[in-house]
C-alpha cells in the first residue's frame, strides 16, 4: 500500500519529534487551502445559493487583521510543538513503522471527537460569561458573519483552551502520529467548514448532517447558544440549542410560499434577522 510504505520511509527517516512536529506545516497547508478555496468561492459566487447570510461579508479591515492574527499563530505553532515533544511523548504519543489498524485510528478519532467537544463546549460556555467575553471571547465575535478564517481568530486565552481542547484526546490515549494527523485533518475540516458561511449539502460537507454550519453562522451572528462542535451533543443534552432551533423552524416557515412573491419577501425578512442582530 503506498501511505504504508511513505510512512515507513518517514519513520525510518525521521525521528518521532520531526513527525509531531510537522503537524503544524501540514496544519497551515491544509488551513491556507481550504480558505483559498472558500475566497475563490466567494469571489467568483461559485455555490451561493449556500451562502447562510448571502448579502454580508466582514470588512476589508477585519479580515486583514485576522489573517494577521492568524499569520503570527502558524509562524510560532512549529516551535510551540517542538517544545511540547517531552510532555507528548510522557502521554505515550508515539511513531511506528506500521500504520494503526483502521480499528485503531476509528476509536481514536470517537474519543478525541467526544473530548474536544466536551471540552470546547464548556470552556466556550464560560467565556460567554460577561466577565470573560468582554475581556476575551469579544474578539472572536467581531466576525458576526463567519469566514473560513475566522475560525482561528481569537484571544490567545481562548486559543489555548481550543488548543487544549483539541489535543486532550491523542495525549489521554497516547495516539498513535499518524491517527493525530488524521484527527488534525478532521478537526480542521469541521472547524473551518463551521465557520465558511456555507451551508453546503453532504458529501461536500459531512457535517452538514448535523446542521453544525448553519448552527454556528446563528451563534455569531445572534451571539447566543450553540457552544458545541461535531455532534452538538452538549448543546441537546443542555438544552443550549433551543433558541436556534425556534430560529430554524421559523425560517423554515417563512419560506412556505403562501401567495405569489411571498417567498421572496420571505428571503428579505430573513436577512433583516442578521442586519439586525445585536452589537458584538
Amino acid at each position: 500500500m503506498a501511505v504504508a510504505m511513505m510512512w515507513r520511509g518517514l519513520v525510518e527517516n525521521y525521528s518521532e519529534r520531526t513527525l509531531w512536529t510537522a503537524g503544524a506545516p501540514l496544519h497551515t497547508l491544509a488551513f491556507v487551502a481550504a480558505n483559498v478555496g472558500l475566497h475563490l468561492m466567494h469571489r467568483h459566487q461559485i455555490l451561493a445559493r449556500y451562502k447562510i447570510q448571502p448579502l454580508k461579508y466582514p470588512k476589508d479591515q477585519l479580515m486583514r487583521k485576522g489573517l494577521v492574527d492568524v499569520s503570527i499563530k502558524h509562524l510560532v505553532a512549529p516551535f510551540v510543538l517542538y517544545l511540547m515533544w517531552p510532555l507528548a511523548a510522557a502521554c505515550g504519543v508515539h511513531a511506528t513503522p506500521e500504520l494503526p489498524s483502521i480499528t485503531e485510528v476509528l476509536l481514536h478519532l470517537l474519543v478525541h471527537i467526544l473530548v474536544q467537544d466536551t471540552i470546547f463546549y464548556w470552556s466556550h460556555r464560560l467565556l460567554h460569561q460577561p466577565v470573560f467575553y468582554k475581556r476575551i471571547h469579544k474578539q472572536h465575535h467581531q466576525f458576526y458573519t463567519p469566514v473560513g478564517i475566522s475560525a482561528e481568530y481569537a484571544h490567545p486565552v481562548e486559543d489555548f483552551l481550543n488548543q487544549a481542547a483539541f489535543i486532550a484526546g491523542p495525549f489521554i490515549m497516547g495516539s498513535h502520529i499518524f491517527t493525530l494527523y488524521m484527527w488534525l485533518l478532521l478537526r480542521l475540516w469541521e472547524t473551518v467548514d463551521a465557520h465558511s458561511g456555507y451551508a453546503l449539502p453532504f458529501p461536500l460537507s459531512p457535517f452538514s448532517l448535523f446542521g453544525v454550519a448553519e448552527q454556528h453562522d446563528y451563534h455569531h451572528s445572534q451571539n447566543k447558544g450553540c457552544f458545541g462542535s461535531f455532534f452538538g451533543l452538549w448543546d441537546w443534552v443542555c438544552g443550549t440549542d433551543a433558541d436556534y432551533k425556534k430560529w430554524k423552524a421559523a425560517k423554515i416557515a417563512k419560506r412556505a410560499p403562501t401567495a405569489d412573491g411571498a417567498q421572496a419577501s420571505s428571503k428579505a425578512r430573513e436577512q433583516l434577522v442578521y442586519v439586525s442582530a445585536a452589537a458584538h
